[in-house]
């Protein structure tokens, strides 16, 4: 009878721990800020840095917001093509802000602000430290007086057109969020090159299939983001209902995660011509982020961030939850894929002593494979499409064309 007791009592004991640890789990979740604060330990005490504009809207008026960390290479371009934009200069406002640079940026960027024929200021973090990617746009979309807000990082240049296109979409359609359009791939001295998504044209969204087709929706942004960061162009009041640019995230897909969020509020639409100048080159992020093979490392952060967010959010509550049960365990999945590719890598002659370095870039030479296997494959689908309508050859006549030759003949 004791036992029975004593097992009665523990296993009481155990339930009121697993209730407690759940309730416990549950608290910490609805406090955090984000998946990112749930996933990371030394990200409890971060919070993120919502925003809130300290100025009010001047209507009519776009805000160019350039981020820029030891840009002075590029800084000048990017800061002309703005002044070289259709619409009048009263209607433009450029916030350059500073990330810590550490060459001449900043003395270039107040040298420009003082001969700018259009409002311009110059910003930095506090104690002029490096903050990284998102934490500078939201410094400068705090002090922004623009009824609309344009991106353009600090290595891109808008070509004429950029503002006026944008923003007539923006004001024929008020429930739109916000639009972005095409570029061209450019090297440093403004050659077309091809990049990332292989064409020419920077946010080609025809070449990357997965059903897209703009305006773009959640579902399809989640898939794949063809948006160039330069080309994308946001109703104030809608930046603000998204809490403005997501400052907790590691990885280059903080510009993910802000479409995704402004997705929910509304599909973007994609104005179908080049508007920007997407540019190339070594030392770009992009081009680390794409050789580091940090994809799958972000896309799981991104996940964790809007699901987190939805959640947080009454308006996406219910769709964030059906997104988590749908998406999660596809997460898991794949970075478990990584396993087996870390035992092909020891039974093809690696060695743990070798590292990580040996390692990514064995993982990035299979990347590369599979890269150039797709490439294969739409190569031949495309040349299947065309032989088979060779053999089909031409179409024969409708049988109502031929009865009048019939009728002669006989």
């Amino acid at each position: 009878m004791e036992n029975r007791d004593v097992l009665a009592r523990l296993t009481a004991v155990e339930a009121d721990n697993q209730r407690l640890r759940t309730a416990l789990a549950e608290a910490e979740a609805r406090a955090a800020s984000s998946g990112h604060a749930l996933l990371l330990r030394d990200a409890a005490g971060l919070s993120e840095e919502s925003l809130r504009y300290r100025h009010a809207a001047v209507p009519g008026r776009c805000t160019v917001i350039i981020p820029a960390h030891n840009a002075s290479l590029f800084l000048e371009r990017a800061v002309r093509s703005v002044w070289s934009q259709t619409i009048h200069a009263d209607r433009i406002e450029i916030i350059v802000a500073d990330d810590g640079s550490t060459d001449d940026t900043h003395a270039l960027a107040l040298r420009l602000a003082k001969e700018s024929p259009v409002r311009m200021q110059v910003l930095q973090h506090e104690g002029g430290i490096n903050r990284d990617v998102a934490p500078t746009p939201q410094l400068a979309a705090r002090a922004a007086t623009g009824e609309f807000i344009a991106l353009l990082d600090a290595d891109d240049a808008f070509l004429p057109e950029r503002l006026a296109s944008s923003i007539a979409v923006l004001q024929k359609d008020l429930n739109c969020a916000a639009v972005c359009s095409l570029g061209r791939n450019v090297d440093n001295s403004g050659r077309s090159v091809t990049g990332h998504n292989g064409t020419t044209t920077a946010g080609e969204w025809r070449t990357l299939g997965e059903g897209l087709q703009p305006p773009f929706a959640f579902e399809q942004l989640w898939r794949v983001d063809p948006i160039a960061n330069s080309s994308l162009t946001i109703r104030r009041h809608s930046l603000e209902r998204v809490g403005g640019f997501p400052t907790l995230m590691a990885h280059q897909a903080e510009d993910w995660l802000l479409v995704l969020k402004l997705s929910l509020l509304a599909p973007i639409p994609c104005i179908d011509e080049e508007l920007m100048l997407y540019t190339h080159h070594a030392g770009a992020y992009t081009q680390t982020y794409h050789s580091q093979g940090w994809r799958e490392g972000a896309r799981l952060e991104a996940f964790y961030h809007v699901a987190w967010w939805m959640l947080r959010t009454p308006a996406h509550a219910e769709a964030g939850a059906k997104f988590f049960r749908r998406e999660y365990p596809r997460q898991v999945a794949e970075h478990q894929r990584f396993l087996p590719l870390l035992r092909e890598y020891y039974q093809a002659g690696g060695r743990p002593a070798a590292g990580t370095e040996a390692l990514g870039d064995h993982l990035q030479r299979l990347t590369g494979e599979l890269e150039t296997m797709r490439r294969v494959v739409r190569t031949t689908l495309g040349e299947n499409k065309q032989l088979r309508r060779l053999v089909a050859g031409p179409r024969r006549p409708a049988v109502a064309q031929e009865r009048p030759v019939l009728e002669r003949a006989e």
